[in-house]
Protein backbone atom coordinates (compact mmCIF):
# COMPACT_ATOMS: atom_id res chain seq x y z
CA UNK A 1 0.00 0.00 0.00
CA UNK A 2 1.62 3.13 -1.10
CA UNK A 3 1.80 5.85 1.51
CA UNK A 4 -1.00 8.78 0.96
CA UNK A 5 0.48 11.88 -0.40
CA UNK A 6 0.53 14.70 2.75
CA UNK A 7 -2.00 17.30 3.15
CA UNK A 8 -1.87 20.41 0.98
CA UNK A 9 -1.27 23.35 3.46
CA UNK A 10 -1.82 27.05 2.39
CA UNK A 11 -0.55 29.99 4.40
CA UNK A 12 -3.28 31.96 6.10
CA UNK A 13 -4.44 34.77 4.59
CA UNK A 14 -2.84 38.23 5.91
CA UNK A 15 -5.53 40.38 7.95
CA UNK A 16 -6.15 43.24 6.37
CA UNK A 17 -5.06 46.41 8.03
CA UNK A 18 -7.49 48.06 9.90
CA UNK A 19 -8.68 51.28 8.75
CA UNK A 20 -8.25 54.29 10.59
CA UNK A 21 -10.24 54.08 14.21
CA UNK A 22 -13.12 56.18 15.41
CA UNK A 23 -11.61 57.14 18.34
CA UNK A 24 -8.23 58.35 16.35
CA UNK A 25 -10.12 60.52 14.47
CA UNK A 26 -11.91 61.96 17.65
CA UNK A 27 -8.56 62.83 18.91
CA UNK A 28 -7.73 64.82 15.83
CA UNK A 29 -11.19 66.65 16.11
CA UNK A 30 -9.25 68.61 18.97
CA UNK A 31 -7.19 70.70 16.24
CA UNK A 32 -7.92 69.19 12.86
CA UNK A 33 -5.48 71.49 10.92
CA UNK A 34 -2.64 70.08 12.82
CA UNK A 35 -4.12 66.58 11.34
CA UNK A 36 -4.68 66.84 8.10
CA UNK A 37 -3.01 63.48 6.73
CA UNK A 38 -4.66 61.69 9.43
CA UNK A 39 -8.36 62.70 8.53
CA UNK A 40 -7.28 62.20 4.87
CA UNK A 41 -6.50 58.86 5.61
CA UNK A 42 -9.81 58.48 7.49
CA UNK A 43 -11.43 59.88 4.35
CA UNK A 44 -10.44 57.06 1.97
CA UNK A 45 -10.53 54.07 4.42
CA UNK A 46 -11.90 54.95 7.80
CA UNK A 47 -12.63 51.13 9.69
CA UNK A 48 -16.59 52.76 9.44
CA UNK A 49 -19.06 54.69 8.05
CA UNK A 50 -19.03 57.26 11.22
CA UNK A 51 -15.61 57.53 11.11
CA UNK A 52 -15.23 58.33 7.02
CA UNK A 53 -18.28 61.19 7.48
CA UNK A 54 -16.75 62.66 10.39
CA UNK A 55 -13.18 63.13 8.86
CA UNK A 56 -14.71 64.43 6.12
CA UNK A 57 -16.65 66.90 8.38
CA UNK A 58 -13.54 68.12 10.13
CA UNK A 59 -11.47 68.17 6.66
CA UNK A 60 -13.80 71.06 6.29
CA UNK A 61 -11.84 73.13 9.30
CA UNK A 62 -8.56 72.46 7.65
CA UNK A 63 -6.99 74.64 4.93
CA UNK A 64 -9.28 74.66 1.39
CA UNK A 65 -6.34 75.76 -0.27
CA UNK A 66 -4.46 72.56 0.47
CA UNK A 67 -4.34 70.27 -2.59
CA UNK A 68 -4.43 67.28 -1.14
CA UNK A 69 -7.51 68.34 1.17
CA UNK A 70 -9.69 69.09 -2.17
CA UNK A 71 -8.45 66.15 -3.98
CA UNK A 72 -9.63 63.81 -0.72
CA UNK A 73 -12.86 65.16 -0.72
CA UNK A 74 -13.75 65.64 -4.14
CA UNK A 75 -12.23 62.12 -5.03
CA UNK A 76 -14.94 60.95 -2.13
CA UNK A 77 -17.71 63.32 -3.56
CA UNK A 78 -17.88 61.82 -7.10
CA UNK A 79 -17.67 58.44 -6.00
CA UNK A 80 -19.38 57.11 -3.13
CA UNK A 81 -22.56 55.92 -2.63
CA UNK A 82 -23.14 56.59 1.07
CA UNK A 83 -25.33 59.40 1.00
CA UNK A 84 -24.33 60.51 4.84
CA UNK A 85 -20.62 60.74 3.08
CA UNK A 86 -22.04 62.54 0.67
CA UNK A 87 -23.32 65.53 2.47
CA UNK A 88 -20.49 66.04 4.74
CA UNK A 89 -17.81 66.30 1.84
CA UNK A 90 -20.56 68.59 0.26
CA UNK A 91 -20.53 70.52 3.78
CA UNK A 92 -16.98 70.75 3.68
CA UNK A 93 -16.66 71.46 0.15
CA UNK A 94 -19.06 74.77 0.81
CA UNK A 95 -16.92 75.80 3.32
CA UNK A 96 -14.01 75.70 1.21
CA UNK A 97 -16.16 76.72 -1.55
CA UNK A 98 -14.73 73.93 -3.60
CA UNK A 99 -18.07 72.29 -4.20
CA UNK A 100 -17.86 70.62 -7.90
CA UNK A 101 -20.16 69.46 -10.52
CA UNK A 102 -18.96 65.58 -9.98
CA UNK A 103 -19.95 65.40 -6.12
CA UNK A 104 -23.19 67.77 -7.05
CA UNK A 105 -24.17 65.21 -9.77
CA UNK A 106 -23.59 62.25 -7.92
CA UNK A 107 -25.64 63.47 -5.02
CA UNK A 108 -28.58 64.19 -7.63
CA UNK A 109 -27.92 60.87 -8.77
CA UNK A 110 -28.16 59.37 -5.01
CA UNK A 111 -31.19 61.18 -3.00
CA UNK A 112 -34.21 59.62 -5.08
CA UNK A 113 -33.43 56.51 -3.33
CA UNK A 114 -33.01 57.98 0.15
CA UNK A 115 -34.99 58.52 3.19
CA UNK A 116 -36.98 61.04 3.65
CA UNK A 117 -35.02 62.98 6.14
CA UNK A 118 -31.88 62.52 4.31
CA UNK A 119 -33.74 63.37 1.49
CA UNK A 120 -35.15 67.01 3.35
CA UNK A 121 -31.30 67.37 4.06
CA UNK A 122 -29.99 66.98 0.74
CA UNK A 123 -32.71 68.90 -1.86
CA UNK A 124 -31.62 71.87 0.62
CA UNK A 125 -28.19 71.97 0.02
CA UNK A 126 -28.90 71.44 -3.73
CA UNK A 127 -29.44 75.48 -4.07
CA UNK A 128 -25.71 75.62 -3.93
CA UNK A 129 -25.77 73.83 -7.66
CA UNK A 130 -28.08 76.67 -9.08
CA UNK A 131 -25.29 77.66 -11.27
CA UNK A 132 -23.42 74.28 -11.96
CA UNK A 133 -23.84 72.27 -15.23
CA UNK A 134 -25.66 69.84 -13.19
CA UNK A 135 -28.30 72.61 -13.22
CA UNK A 136 -30.81 70.96 -15.46
CA UNK A 137 -30.73 66.97 -13.39
CA UNK A 138 -31.41 69.24 -10.07
CA UNK A 139 -34.52 70.93 -11.21
CA UNK A 140 -35.32 67.08 -12.85
CA UNK A 141 -35.10 66.01 -9.59
CA UNK A 142 -36.94 68.23 -7.36
CA UNK A 143 -40.00 68.74 -9.84
CA UNK A 144 -40.26 65.14 -9.39
CA UNK A 145 -40.05 65.21 -5.46
CA UNK A 146 -42.97 67.41 -5.66
CA UNK A 147 -44.99 63.96 -5.79
CA UNK A 148 -43.40 62.43 -2.87
CA UNK A 149 -45.55 61.12 -0.22
CA UNK A 150 -43.84 62.74 2.50
CA UNK A 151 -45.03 66.12 3.03
CA UNK A 152 -41.62 67.42 4.33
CA UNK A 153 -39.74 66.51 1.18
CA UNK A 154 -42.54 68.25 -1.27
CA UNK A 155 -41.87 71.18 0.89
CA UNK A 156 -37.94 71.31 0.97
CA UNK A 157 -38.32 70.93 -3.08
CA UNK A 158 -40.50 73.26 -3.51
CA UNK A 159 -38.66 76.12 -1.74
CA UNK A 160 -35.40 74.64 -3.10
CA UNK A 161 -36.79 75.26 -6.59
CA UNK A 162 -37.13 78.85 -6.26
CA UNK A 163 -33.18 78.78 -6.45
CA UNK A 164 -33.39 77.39 -9.99
CA UNK A 165 -35.51 80.51 -11.68
CA UNK A 166 -36.43 80.92 -14.21
CA UNK A 167 -38.34 77.52 -13.99
CA UNK A 168 -39.38 75.10 -16.73
CA UNK A 169 -43.41 75.45 -17.43
CA UNK A 170 -43.58 71.45 -15.58
CA UNK A 171 -42.00 72.60 -12.74
CA UNK A 172 -44.20 76.55 -12.49
CA UNK A 173 -47.14 74.31 -13.20
CA UNK A 174 -46.70 71.46 -10.71
CA UNK A 175 -45.52 74.04 -7.70
CA UNK A 176 -49.08 76.14 -8.97
CA UNK A 177 -50.68 73.11 -8.13
CA UNK A 178 -49.51 72.51 -4.76
CA UNK A 179 -50.03 76.19 -4.35
CA UNK A 180 -53.76 75.09 -4.64
CA UNK A 181 -54.71 71.75 -3.99
CA UNK A 182 -52.27 69.98 -1.99
CA UNK A 183 -53.41 68.29 1.87
CA UNK A 184 -50.53 70.19 3.77
CA UNK A 185 -51.20 73.40 4.09
CA UNK A 186 -47.03 74.00 4.95
CA UNK A 187 -46.42 72.38 1.20
CA UNK A 188 -49.11 75.08 -0.34
CA UNK A 189 -47.47 78.30 1.49
CA UNK A 190 -43.81 76.47 0.34
CA UNK A 191 -45.03 76.26 -3.17
CA UNK A 192 -46.39 79.68 -3.04
CA UNK A 193 -43.90 81.20 -1.49
CA UNK A 194 -41.63 80.14 -4.17
CA UNK A 195 -44.35 81.35 -7.18
CA UNK A 196 -43.73 84.44 -5.65
CA UNK A 197 -40.36 84.77 -5.75
CA UNK A 198 -41.20 84.76 -9.92
CA UNK A 199 -39.56 81.24 -10.88
CA UNK A 200 -41.34 81.63 -13.99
Amino acid sequence: MLPSAPEATFPEPAAAAPGVKLEDVLTAAESPSENTSLLIEALRSGDAAETRCLAAALLGECDGNDPLVTGALEESGGSTDDVCLLLAVVDSQLQHSTVNSSTAANLVKLLPGCEPAVQVQGLTTLRHFSGMSCREECVQLLTGLLESAHADVRVAAALTLSDFRPLPAEAVSRLEKLSAEDASEEVRESAAASLARGVK
